[in-house]
């Protein structure tokens, strides 16, 4: 891959040339990243999640990793990772985006991703695939201009939770139902819950992707959730031998401390309404508070009842978020 030389409106040259293993650690990479996040854990989990994606920067599966510096002291990166695992369930070509830029003024940083961001999409055409997914701080109002004349459309803002898992918040449920991690014999159950309950996720906020592949997606998700491929612990309500609702934790890094994560939770239409969901969250803090003292979910603003337990419960906002897609036009 060849570097490229882009024209700066009025006077300075901007560079833009394949990443190299060292540009990850430019001290100016993140000063912009998050800025409003609740500090500590509001900017530590994104911080360190990003940061694990860096490093497998060189990875086959990403396949554009751009870096920018200008005379001015502004810089950008850029990755674009091939999502094989969400193509396989969506039958359509998906693409992960990640954009970093950090410059003096708003303009200057607005400037910087909409370069590195034109570059990519006119010199990767050809792996661009079908869709493009982003997430982005719901503070950085200068990346959020540059995606959309880059032909990203928003789908679905989201909000970053956390508490100490620690006290005693325990609900009460009708008798009959019951709490306990997932039999193998729940799975399909748990599967079906899923594959209908997420109506205010990215991929279902996306009206261009086949609704059978959406379906799929979220039903595979939970499925391996409970089989441990991408979860740690799954805890499910159960009455009569019928699942009511499911949530699966796991653990992820927030700078060098461990912390809890509700990587998935849906409860199934016919018990929404009743506490399952407040249940499910109480006993999963209960559990998680064995081995960490935070905990963080992330969950669609749109999804108003969900934001209410979390806020019952004790959860308090850490961040925002937003994501978009872009959906690219066919190469011949």
């Amino acid at each position: 891959m060849c570097a490229d030389l882009l024209e700066v409106e009025s006077s300075a040259r901007f560079l833009i040339r394949e990443a190299k293993r060292g540009d990850w650690d430019h001290p100016g990479l993140f000063q912009d990243y998050f800025r409003s996040a609740s500090p500590g854990f509001g900017v530590d989990v994104e911080v360190t999640s990003i940061q694990a994606l860096l490093k497998r920067a060189f990875q086959r599966s990403v396949l554009v990793r751009l870096f920018a510096e200008a005379a001015d002291g502004a810089c950008g990166g850029l990755l674009l990772e091939d999502k094989a695992w969400d193509t396989s369930m969506l039958s359509v070509q998906v693409r992960s985006l990640t954009v970093l830029a950090s410059a003096p003024s708003q303009q200057a940083r607005y400037a910087t991703a909409l370069r590195v961001i034109t570059n990519c999409l006119r010199y990767h055409r050809g792996i661009l695939g079908d869709c493009i997914f982003v997430r982005i701080p719901s503070d950085d109002p200068a990346l959020l201009r540059a995606l959309a004349e880059s032909g990203f459309d928003a789908l679905v803002p989201m909000v970053t939770l956390g508490k100490n898992p620690s006290g005693d918040s325990k609900v009460i449920l009708r008798a009959g139902i019951e709490l306990g991690e997932v039999k193998q014999d729940e799975i399909d159950q748990v599967q079906r819950i899923s594959a209908v309950a997420f109506r205010w996720g990215r991929f279902t906020a996306d009206m261009r992707l086949p609704r059978e592949g959406v379906e799929k997606l979220h039903g595979t998700w939970a499925r391996n959730c409970c089989l441990g491929a991408q979860a740690d612990h799954v805890l499910v309500a159960r009455e009569n031998h019928q699942v009511l609702g499911f949530i699966a934790l796991k653990f992820q890094m927030a700078n060098e401390v461990r912390v809890g994560s509700i990587e998935l939770i849906a409860i199934a239409e016919s018990s929404r309404g009743k506490g399952v969901g407040s249940a499910l969250v109480a006993e999963s803090c209960k559990w998680l508070s064995r081995f960490t003292n935070f905990v963080v979910v992330r969950t669609e603003l749109p999804n108003t009842p969900a934001l209410r337990m979390y806020e019952a419960q004790g959860f308090r906002v850490l961040n925002g978020s937003l994501y978009l897609s872009r959906h690219n036009p066919t190469v011949a």
